[in-house]
C-alpha cells in the first residue's frame, strides 16, 4: 500500500509519516500543492491523506487534479474546518472519507482498513461514473 500525506504543516506531516511507516509499506509526504502534483504524476498512490488548508491553496485543488490520473486513489480529507458545505463539495470531487484534526493514528488506520476492504470488493471508475463488483 502506498500513501501520500499532503499537508503544509511539516511537523504534523512528518510525525504522521513516522507513525504510519510502522504499519504501511510506503508513505511519502508533500508540503504544498505543487509538490503533491509532482509526486502524484511520478508515483501511483493507493491513498491520499489530504489536508484541506494548504495555506495559499486548498486541498480540494489537489483532489481536482486527481481526475487526470489513470487510477484514482482513495482520498481521506483531514481538516479542522468540517462544515456541511465542505463535505458536499468534497464528496462531489471524489473524497472518500473525512477525518477531523486532531485525530489518533489508530482512528486513521481504522478508516484506511475499512476503505481497503471496500476497494477489495468494488472498483470505482470516476471518469465513467461506474462501480463494478470485482468478484463478479
Amino acid at each position: 500500500m502506498r500513501i501520500l500525506i499532503v499537508d503544509d504543516d511539516k511537523l504534523f506531516a512528518d510525525q504522521l509519516c513516522l507513525n504510519l511507516k510502522s504499519k504501511i509499506s510506503l508513505v511519502n509526504t508533500a508540503y504544498s500543492y505543487e509538490e503533491a502534483v509532482e509526486k502524484l504524476s511520478s508515483t501511483p498512490y493507493d491513498i491520499i491523506l489530504q489536508d484541506y488548508d494548504l495555506g495559499i491553496s486548498n486541498g480540494l485543488d489537489v483532489i481536482e487534479n486527481l481526475k487526470s490520473l489513470k487510477e484514482s486513489p482513495m482520498v481521506i480529507l483531514m481538516t479542522s474546518y468540517a462544515t456541511k458545505e465542505l463535505a458536499i463539495k468534497s464528496i462531489n470531487l471524489g473524497v472518500n472519507r473525512f477525518i477531523e484534526k486532531p485525530f489518533r493514528v489508530k482512528e486513521l488506520l481504522s478508516l484506511i482498513e475499512i476503505d481497503k476492504k471496500t476497494q477489495d470488493d468494488f472498483k470505482l471508475d470516476p471518469k465513467n461514473y461506474k462501480v463494478t463488483d470485482k468478484g463478479r
